[in-house]
C-alpha cells in the first residue's frame, strides 16, 4: 500500500462532521459512507471516503436508515494509470481548496444536507434566509455565497492548480435602505473545462469559473409581509474545447543521387588540346 494513502484517508476522516444535540434534533449524525478504493492490481495508492449526514428527529428515527458503499477501481483493468488522469472523469466529485464542492439543499441552509457536485452534471439547489432588517439579509447572503466565491476550484483533481475564478456583478451597488432593499437571489456557478488528452482516452480540465449574482429583488422591508427569502444556487458545465486534429507523419522524402563516377569508364572528357 502507498504511503499517501494513509494521509489521503486521515484527512478525509479529520472531515468528519461532529455531532451536535439541539434538546428538538440530533443534527450532523452520519449516515452514508462511500468508500473508494484505486489500485492498479497490486498496490492501493489511492482511497477517497465522503461523507452523507442527516438531522434526525422523533419524527424520522425510525426510518433513517445507514448506507455504506465500497467501490473498487483497477487501473490496470481500465487501462489507465495515474499519470495519464490529468483531468475530470465525466461524473467525478469537482475538488476545491475547502475539500468537495457542495450546494446547500437545506430549508434553513444548512451543510448537513449539502449536495455534491459532479463533473458534468449540471446541479440546481436553494434554501431560504429569514428577512429582518436590509443589513442582516445583505450579510446573510454574502456569508452564503462566500461559501463559494472564497474557495478555488482544482482544474485537476491530482494535480494541486486552481482554476481561473471570475465574479461577474457586485451586490453591494444595489438599494441598502430598508425601504428599499436590493437583494440577489441567485447565485450560479459557470465551470469552462476543456477536453485534453488522446481521443481515445481524454480528460475534462477546468479552465475557468465564474461566479454570477442575479435575480435581483427590490423588497419594503418596511411594509412587506414576506417573512422568508428562497436562495437559489445553480452550478453549468460548459464546454470551451477546440476542435480535436489530427496528427500524422509527415511522408518520408528519399534523397536519390548517383555517385558521381557511376558512368566512368563509360563516359569521360577528353583533356582539352595544348
Amino acid at each position: 500500500m502507498n504511503g499517501n494513502v494513509t494521509v489521503g484517508i486521515e484527512k478525509s476522516l479529520s472531515e468528519i462532521r461532529q455531532i451536535v444535540w439541539n434538546r428538538r434534533s440530533c443534527n450532523n449524525a452520519l449516515t452514508m459512507v462511500n468508500l473508494k478504493f484505486i489500485n492498479d492490481g497490486d498496490n492501493i495508492y489511492e482511497l477517497s471516503a465522503e461523507f452523507g449526514y442527516t438531522n434526525i428527529t422523533q419524527e424520522n428515527y425510525d426510518k433513517v436508515a445507514f448506507e455504506i458503499d465500497v467501490q473498487f477501481k483497477n487501473l490496470a483493468v481500465t487501462g489507465e494509470n495515474k499519470i495519464s488522469k490529468l483531468g475530470y472523469d465525466w461524473n467525478q466529485p469537482i475538488h476545491t481548496s475547502r475539500g468537495i464542492l457542495k450546494l446547500l439543499a437545506d430549508p434553513y441552509c444548512s451543510e448537513a444536507t449539502a449536495v455534491t457536485v459532479r463533473f458534468g452534471t449540471n446541479l440546481m439547489t436553494g434554501c431560504t434566509i429569514r428577512l429582518t432588517n436590509c443589513s442582516s439579509v445583505k450579510a446573510t447572503i454574502n456569508e452564503l455565497s462566500s461559501r463559494y466565491v472564497m474557495m478555488n476550484i482544482s482544474s485537476t483533481p491530482n494535480i494541486p492548480s486552481y482554476a481561473k475564478k471570475v465574479i461577474v456583478d457586485n451586490m453591494q451597488e444595489t438599494g441598502a435602505t430598508n425601504a428599499a432593499c436590493g437583494l440577489p437571489t441567485t447565485l450560479t456557478i459557470q465551470i469552462f473545462f476543456a477536453k485534453s488528452g488522446p481521443l481515445s482516452n481524454y480528460k475534462r480540465k477546468i479552465v475557468t469559473v465564474s461566479y454570477r449574482f442575479g435575480n435581483y429583488i427590490t423588497i419594503n422591508l418596511i411594509e412587506s409581509s414576506i417573512s422568508q427569502l428562497p436562495i437559489v444556487f445553480l452550478v453549468q458545465f460548459i464546454d470551451v474545447s477546440k476542435p480535436a486534429r489530427g496528427r500524422f507523419a509527415e511522408f518520408p522524402v528519399i534523397s536519390f543521387s548517383l555517385p558521381s563516377d557511376f558512368f566512368y569508364p563509360f563516359f569521360t572528357f577528353n583533356d582539352p588540346p595544348t
